[in-house]
């Protein structure tokens, strides 16, 4: 019993010294290609589809990107009566981040990570990505994210010149469901326009503090206390519950991984 608990708590601190190292914070992001393979072969992203009459498009090349796995891209498709389009959707309150982004990591263009754990009402920053490119033939592409109950925001992107970068779409105020993206097309050429994914980043007033034990630090005993009641239901805010939403699970791991070795 002694020397699996040793075993345990060398765990524990191995996780926190790595956490130090980094200074964690995270972001969601929506690859096309999930399969990690920059091979001509497009396994689909459950948050991606296509939208109008765009059923299907060309593989191409990887984008070199942070946070991104290695695989394709996608670029123009079959769309007839609409413009090709490409759609993502991401829903803070049911999908914890899965991107792990220091503070101030470099994102490209000048964009740098904030480092804010996601989930919840907020503003949160939307990028897009796609390789390096100089021939895309269909014009301008237009970005137009959706969120409930908030204006639209439409922005329209050359993206000649330009990519391998987290390029800044702009930022939205979001209260509950889903965040939609469309990107859509000028006209509908072969290379009507290209993608590899978009990257979403909470930003303004920070996370809830994850001290969950209530000394005022965040440390092995936060993690300690959240890993004991994971996937548990309780009252929201009391026990392991960082964010308040009632249950301890992933977003409360992430945000006492994301400020440990904090005050607060």
């Amino acid at each position: 019993m002694g020397s699996t608990r040793a075993a345990r708590a060398m765990a524990i601190g191995a996780a926190a010294t790595a956490v130090l190292a980094s200074a964690a914070g995270a972001g969601f992001i929506i690859e096309i290609d999930i399969d990690g393979q920059d091979n001509g072969v497009i396994v689909f992203n459950p948050n991606f589809v296509f939208g109008g009459d765009t059923t299907t498009a060309s593989q191409s090349a990887t984008a070199n990107v942070v946070g991104a796995t290695g695989g394709d891209s996608i670029f123009g498709g079959n769309g007839v009566n609409d413009p090709d389009a490409y759609v993502f959707n991401y829903s803070p309150d049911s999908e914890p981040d899965n991107l792990v982004l220091a503070p101030g990591t470099d994102l490209g263009e000048g964009n740098v990570a904030t480092g804010v754990v996601g989930g919840g009402p907020g503003t949160y920053r939307v990028y897009a990505s796609w390789p390096y490119t100089e021939n895309v033939s269909g014009g301008d592409v237009t970005y137009v994210i959706g969120t409930a109950n908030q204006p639209v925001l439409q922005q329209t992107i050359d993206q000649n010149n330009r990519g391998d970068a987290w390029v800044l779409i702009g930022e939205i105020e979001y209260t509950g469901g889903n965040i939609r993206v469309g990107q859509f097309a000028g006209s509908n050429t072969f290379i009507s326009m290209r993608a590899y994914g978009v990257l979403f980043e909470k930003v303004g007033d920070g996370p809830p503090c994850a001290d969950v034990t209530g000394d005022g630090d965040v440390d092995l005993k936060d993690l300690n206390r959240v890993l004991a009641l994971f996937g548990q239901n309780v009252e929201p805010g009391m026990a392991a519950d960082a964010n308040g939403d009632g249950v301890v699970d992933l977003q409360d791991l992430n945000l006492v991984l994301a400020q440990f070795g904090t005050s607060c």
